[in-house]
């Protein structure tokens, strides 16, 4: 009897651990079936756009997690580190395409186009942010936390949901808005 309810607690101390423990946002819900191909898309697309998650097998690492985190931080997003349908998503449909920041040529070529291009839409950010009074920091072209939160107070200041995607969008958004939407 006392064997019987033994394993009976243990069994329950081991379903309250699995129910408890942290699981990334997709697999909640998901069976590792179905999990594993949203993760497998995630890494074929964070590799196409130049994120090194590895090989596509379906399976949650690290390597993976950094690759995630480093795209969401490049896109604006939440930092997580989470794979996600929404993640699936914007590395699909988003435009313009964020990409890695390309490293320079090994022989003096510089940067590629798409980072040069990248570098130019959030420079034109930053400089439409600062003439509405909003502090992105020093205009360098660089997506870093201060542009981020100033497009943020910008979106919030204009009834725009505040995602801190810089994005053309976002750039149209700083353009057409009233002058009276201003950070000062």
């Amino acid at each position: 009897m006392r064997s019987t309810s033994a394993r009976r607690g243990l069994m329950r101390l081991a379903l309250a651990v699995a129910l408890l423990s942290p699981l990334p946002a997709l697999a909640q819900g998901l069976t590792p079936e179905l999990a594993a191909p949203y993760i497998s898309g995630i890494q074929s697309e964070l590799t196409a756009h130049g994120f090194d998650a590895g090989a596509a097998t379906g399976a949650m690492d690290r390597r993976t997690e950094r690759a995630i985190r480093a795209y969401q931080q490049a896109a604006g997003l939440p930092v997580t580190g989470e794979p996600s349908p929404e993640l699936l998503d914007h590395l699909k449909f988003t435009q313009p395409r964020i990409t890695a920041r390309a490293a320079p040529a090994p022989y003096g070529g510089g940067y590629s186009d798409r980072a040069r291009a990248q570098s130019g839409l959030v420079g034109a950010i930053q400089e439409e942010l600062l003439a509405r009074g909003y502090n992105p920091g020093r205009p360098d072209g660089l997506p870093g936390p201060r542009t981020r939160a100033a497009a943020q107070a910008f979106q919030r200041d204009a009834g725009l949901p505040p995602t801190g995607i810089l994005n053309e969008a976002l750039l149209a958004d700083l353009q057409q808005a009233s002058p009276a939407i201003r950070g000062d």
